[in-house]
């Protein structure tokens, strides 16, 4: 991680010996004062000036020592922070890769399962249609021959009467059993009805 420079200065809480001793103030965890003489007194976050050692040579480095302690801490914290940051992001970019991969395959999976289902309900559509039209055409070839049927019928008639109508057929009398004195006569084919005399 790139160490950053700040251009600011920073001045520590300075009073006279007399005011501190009078002072109320309790000094932060690690927050530095100094008075006139220069003694320096660093704060514990529970006690007041006076009751705070002033910080001599052999505390001053015991005090150095426990700084450069705790920033090599910070330090690896940092760099445990970073690496374990580090190794989340490839986690995490692994994770999406492969997220993208299943919904790609899956998306393929139901385009391909569309389309099968697609295919085989055209099939299925045609051949409903083929036979729709195979039985339409069977009821169109049975009509036509009942039709033809009718036809030949209908010529045999016509041939018939036309026989009737023009052949020589001789007169016949035929007595009317119920009544002695009637009778038909049939001439051609038409049929007259004559008493005798």
């Amino acid at each position: 991680m790139a160490d950053k420079i700040l251009k600011i200065r920073i001045q520590q809480k300075y009073d006279t010996v007399a005011n501190w001793r009078n002072s109320s103030l309790v000094l932060l965890l690690g927050e530095i004062a100094l008075d006139e003489t220069n003694g320096i007194k660093i704060g514990d976050g529970e006690h007041t000036w006076n009751y705070l050692p002033y910080i001599t040579d052999e505390l001053a480095s015991q005090l150095e020592s426990s700084v450069l302690l705790l920033d090599n801490k910070i330090n690896d914290v940092q760099e445990n922070l970073d690496s374990n940051l580090q190794a989340a992001f490839i986690i995490l970019d692994e994770k999406i890769d492969n997220t993208h991969e299943d919904i790609n395959a899956t998306i393929e999976t139901s385009y391909v399962t569309l389309d099968n289902k697609i295919d085989s309900v055209n099939r299925e559509m045609g051949a409903n249609l083929q036979s729709g039209y195979t039985a339409l055409n069977n009821k169109i070839d049975n009509l036509q021959f009942d039709v033809t049927d009718i036809q030949n019928q209908v010529d045999q008639i016509n041939t018939d009467i036309d026989y009737v109508i023009h052949s020589e057929i001789p007169t016949t009398s035929l007595v009317n059993p119920s009544d002695p004195n009637e009778f038909v006569v049939i001439d051609c084919g038409t049929a007259s009805s004559d008493s005798k005399d």
